[in-house]
């Protein structure tokens, strides 16, 4: 695995300049803020490596077939629209220090993961915590309908928190 510190400052694709560790996510799935060059905003990055993709029950048994996999979920997930889920804006694989990643690009959230919130101390109100119901709710309808296999997905680590403290919901596969 690429050293996270040595992430930062790299740019993407010639877009993403990668500029702070966000959020450690999942072992094998840092998000990073960063900077998208060409349209001056900032988006939060998840970086993967490829062989994190690895599933030999899933016949992914190399690079070639973890690419494949993962451009397929992107493409899936690419076409879903929906006001509790957060939208991919762009993905693609690059090369970091000789180490193959993959990497899926969103809007950022100002608040982070419910994960970091909890983690902070913080704790949701009954009302709060109904609504992050009820928008997971929402949110996991979109891929049971329209998908026929859908992974588990690490809720807290999924789902953001935006500047109006309301829940968004990334599905990741």
């Amino acid at each position: 695995m690429v050293s996270l510190n040595a992430i930062i400052g790299h740019v993407l694709v010639g877009r993403y300049r990668i500029e702070k560790l966000r959020s450690e996510g999942t072992a094998s799935a840092p998000v990073f803020e960063a900077q998208d060059i060409h349209q001056h905003r900032t988006v939060a990055v998840r970086l993967m490596t490829i062989s994190s993709l690895f599933d030999k029950e899933s016949g992914i048994i190399d690079e070639n077939s973890a690419l494949a996999s993962f451009k397929s979920s992107m493409q899936q997930l690419f076409s879903i629209s929906h006001p509790s889920l957060v939208s991919i804006d762009d993905w693609g694989d690059a090369v970091i220090d000789d180490v193959r990643i993959v990497f899926s690009v969103t809007q950022r959230f100002g608040q982070g993961s419910l994960r970091e919130y909890l983690d902070r101390g913080r704790r949701l109100s009954p009302s709060q915590a109904l609504m992050v119901g009820l928008d997971v709710c929402r949110a996991l309808n979109i891929p049971f309908r329209r998908f026929t296999e859908v992974e588990k997905v690490d809720i807290y680590d999924n789902m953001l928190v935006d500047t109006e403290k309301l829940i968004k919901f990334i599905i990741t596969k």
